[in-house]
């Protein structure tokens, strides 16, 4: 049973939140204290007796189970934990994570999107939608990058008539980047008008600042399998989500290689971004082994922290597969099939996982139908008509025919 202990204290005026999340059964409280003695002997044998004193000792505080349920007094020391002791880190193999958040007070550099850039990574994307209509900005650049991510939220939801719609030629560039990933996205018939057009904005001069153009444009490349072209777009930026792109890229031509190095860009960048914890995440199932459970720990943590979405859900269950464990795994996609039933990457995995179960032919084939009417220009549909084409023809060479 996962669990998530947390609470908040006050550092020089900023509001802090230490976390603990359990990642395996057992005793809460036998768990927890054993790591915290653990780490309570390392750093006591360095002569961090203030690291001691003022952050282990009240970590447990967040624990229902503790016995002790100290009293939060004193402000806690550290602002970064884990990269200032390592050593905590290492003594989280059973833990999921412990770390400290710094969120400053309002009116002091505040991230007045983070709720909604977040619900975009993790496809939240109604409540994307909702909470952005409700932002009051007055700042214009935080209006345009809402704006963005709002619309965005849109296309993921396939409303490609209201971005269609609302953003017009008198928009900013960033937004005109968003409608034109949306037209390439609405019809199949515009795709290649909307890449020929794409294809000669790359040839001239390119503004590598506008990360916004940068991801409508390699994410058009991506739908178009032209990963080369995408990454060549990509590597113009430094812009965490860019490389983030360049990760799930990497990774799905197998060059993990590579991804590991673009994944150690986006740590140095921001460690504790959750668009680096998916990375991570993608990365620790491309390498597989023991990486499956860790993979599938970022995904139940952020389910426990955010919200259970499809491509949470979609997630732990291809560590569940991956592991052999596929009645776990069609728990986890059945709950994702309630959330959104139509989801294509749900459907995709339920079709893996009726396979791998032996279940009746026509189960399957329920999903694949459903794949084909909605989402026929998927990566996965494409790729299957093809393979559906080449078996049809190749079948007629073998036609039985009556010998006289």
């Amino acid at each position: 049973m996962q669990t998530l202990a947390s609470c908040c204290l006050f550092l020089f005026g900023h509001s802090v939140q230490l976390e603990a999340g359990r990642v395996n059964g057992g005793e809460g409280r036998s768990e927890y204290h054993e790591w915290r003695l653990k780490c309570r002997r390392k750093h006591i044998s360095r002569g961090d007796q203030r690291f001691e004193d003022n952050l282990l000792s009240r970590v447990c505080c967040a624990c229902s189970t503790c016995p002790e349920n100290p009293q939060i007094s004193k402000p806690v020391y550290p602002t970064k934990v884990i990269s200032l002791y390592p050593e905590v880190e290492s003594c989280c193999t059973r833990w999921r994570r412990m770390r400290v958040i710094i969120v400053k007070m309002a009116g002091q550099d505040v991230d007045e999107l983070f709720d909604i850039r977040t619900s975009l990574y993790i496809g939240n994307y109604q409540h994307c939608i909702n909470e952005a209509q409700k932002l009051k900005l007055s700042n214009p650049d935080l209006k345009l990058q809402r704006d963005v991510i709002m619309y965005r939220s849109y296309i993921a939801q396939r409303k490609y008539g209201v971005v269609l719609d609302e953003i017009n030629s008198g928009k900013s560039s960033e937004l005109q980047a968003v409608r034109m990933y949306a037209d390439y996205m609405s019809s199949d018939s515009r795709r290649e008008a909307v890449v020929r057009d794409l294809d000669s904005k790359m040839s001239g001069s390119v503004d590598v600042t506008n990360s916004a153009f940068l991801l409508m444009a390699s994410s058009i490349y991506y739908q178009e399998q032209n990963f080369d072209s995408a990454l060549r777009t990509l590597h113009q930026s430094d812009n965490l989500e860019c490389i983030a792109l360049s990760v799930e890229i990497l990774l799905k031509l197998d060059r993990v290689d590579l991804a590991k190095k673009e994944l150690k860009r986006m740590q140095e960048l921001d460690e504790d971004s959750i668009l680096t914890q998916l990375a991570q995440a993608w990365f620790n199932i491309s390498v597989g082994g023991d990486k499956y459970q860790d993979a599938y720990y970022i995904f139940q943590e952020m389910s426990d922290k955010h919200a259970s979405t499809p491509l949470l859900l979609n997630g732990q269950a291809v560590c569940y597969m991956a592991q052999g464990r596929f009645d776990d795994a069609e728990s986890v996609l059945q709950e994702a099939m309630d959330r959104d039933s139509n989801n294509p990457e749900t459907l995709v995995n339920m079709i893996v996982l009726t396979q791998h179960m032996g279940k009746a032919p026509e189960v399957s084939n329920r999903y694949v139908s459903q794949l084909k009417d909605s989402h026929r220009s998927h990566p996965f549909v494409r790729d299957y008509l093809i393979k559906e084409s080449e078996f049809d023809r190749i079948s007629l060479n073998y036609t039985p025919s009556v010998m006289a």
